[in-house]
């Protein structure tokens, strides 16, 4: 059945920033906003929270799409967004009654299709901010200059039926000794219509409101779980902060560490050599002192401070010409590193050119003609791949993975070896490792290395004393 038949006319799209209705256009006019025609600078660099409507004669809406429309710094819409809007509106489920009967509503967490499910939103249904009631607002004022086709009311009262029209009605004296003879009956029959009547709308409106709560409480389930997995992300975020700091202060105590027992190293052999030097002097002045007993104790100090003087800076001469070397084979390196990068990124440039040059055309024909490229990996299960980024996934699968996961490539990797065999991975005080089994995460993000791969004794052997630990490891 077409729009028209179901008094559905009008196609529209409502942008939100936040819980305010901010922009309104036809369908029209965004088909030419995802044409790359034109841009709306006001949405530059910004992820967008828009409605697809269908709307019917009386200006009611019938369907909503909840969709995300990612912008770039221009204000152009990404060429790699593709949402099928009137597919997932077809395929809709059932929403709320906004006064033309039951809506079809495509909301995250009311999706036909999982893996376009990410770029969907779920709308205010509670309070002042209600997503829908803007809408209708919206709607109300005809910003869009959409036609109406409202009915007119008319007052007109309807005439008592003509007597000739009346021929064939019963007489009211019959109709009284029927009338007589089964009044129960006839009351009887009215109350059991009247109790199927009330009990159908009772079904009815409480099927609606079932429904109605359902959607609600899908729509709070998923904005917790996004709330939850925003937490995950920056505990995770804090964790591998501090993970690099704790390792990047290592490093440095380390390096200070080996260059103070070089320097000690070298002072040690400065001294030696200085008191070597010292009893040679000692000596030699001795032996002078034996040999020319006429000399001064004066001239013999002065020598030995000239000597002494002199050693010293010679000594201090070697050391800065051994740091001159080393800053310049530093610097040499630094050179040699920055070239390497340059080499790197022009050759992974020319790969994706010839890349580019090769498939890139039949890959661009396949997406302008409705084809998705979906991958399937453990811990994002369906996985809707841009043909932007089939390069990109192509190079280095975990690494792309890794990234819609919002984790490290690190961190997916042991989740990975966590998800494929579930087991305690410490290791006892004899060496074997636990094999307890544990529980699985079924998330990358939810798995924290260290307690999500360990069983409850080695998860809690961390914050025991060593020597009960290492009993319970042997137990």
């Amino acid at each position: 059945m077409s729009d028209r038949e179901q008094g559905v006319i009008h196609h529209a799209v409502i942008f939100f920033d936040g819980d305010a209705v901010v922009k309104e256009m036809l369908q029209v006019e965004f088909e030419a906003v995802l044409d790359q025609v034109v841009g709306l600078s006001e949405f530059a660099g910004r992820e967008i929270g828009a409605c697809f409507l269908r709307i019917n004669q009386r200006l009611q809406i019938v369907g909503a799409v909840f969709f995300l429309v990612d912008f770039d710094l221009r204000g152009y819409v990404n060429r790699s967004w593709n949402v099928p809007l009137e597919h997932l509106l077809d395929n809709a489920g059932r929403g709320p009654d906004l006064g033309g009967g039951r809506i079809r509503l495509s909301c995250r967490s009311q999706c036909s299709i999982p893996w376009h499910s990410r770029q969907l939103w779920d709308p205010n249904l509670d309070g002042e901010n209600n997503s829908l009631q803007k809408m209708m607002q919206a709607l109300q004022r005809n910003r869009l200059g959409l036609a109406a086709d409202v009915p007119e009311m008319t007052d007109t009262v309807e005439q008592p039926p003509l007597l000739h029209t009346l021929s064939n009605i019963e007489p009211v004296e019959s109709i009284k000794t029927k009338s007589k003879e089964k009044p129960a009956e006839t009351e009887r029959q009215i109350v059991e219509r009247v109790n199927l009547r009330l009990q159908q709308e009772y079904r009815h409106k409480l099927t609606a409101l079932q429904e109605e709560q359902q959607l609600q409480l899908a729509t709070v389930k998923s904005t917790y779980q996004q709330q939850v997995d925003q937490l995950h992300q920056h505990y995770r975020m804090q964790q591998g902060q501090f993970k690099e700091a704790i390792e990047s202060a290592k490093n440095v105590i380390r390096e200070e560490k080996r260059r103070n027992q070089m320097l000690k190293d070298k002072l040690d052999n400065q001294a030696d050599e200085f008191q070597r030097t010292r009893e040679a002097l000692h000596q030699e002045v001795a032996h002078e002192r034996e040999s020319a007993q006429e000399r001064g104790q004066q001239q013999v100090q002065q020598q030995f401070d000239i000597e002494l003087k002199a050693r010293v800076e010679q000594a201090s001469a070697e050391l800065k010409e051994m740091l001159d070397m080393r800053e310049v084979e530093l610097f040499y390196r630094e050179e040699q590193l920055g070239t390497l990068r340059e080499e790197i990124a022009r050759l992974r440039q020319d790969r994706e050119r010839l890349v580019g040059q090769g498939g890139d055309r039949l890959l661009q024909h396949l997406v302008e003609n409705g084809v998705a490229f979906v991958a399937y990996q453990p811990g994002v299960e369906a996985m809707t791949i841009p043909f932007m980024d089939i390069p990109r996934y192509l190079e280095s699968p975990l690494d792309y993975v890794a990234e819609k996961c919002t984790v490290t490539p690190q961190q997916y990797q042991e989740w990975l070896n966590h998800y494929e065999l579930p087991v305690c991975a410490a290791t006892k005080a004899d060496g074997a490792r636990c094999g307890e089994l544990v529980e699985k995460i079924e998330r990358p993000h939810q798995f924290l290395p260290g307690r999500s791969d360990r069983c409850a004794i080695h998860r809690d052997a961390e914050q025991i004393p060593p020597r009960v630990a290492h009993k319970l490891g042997n137990n």
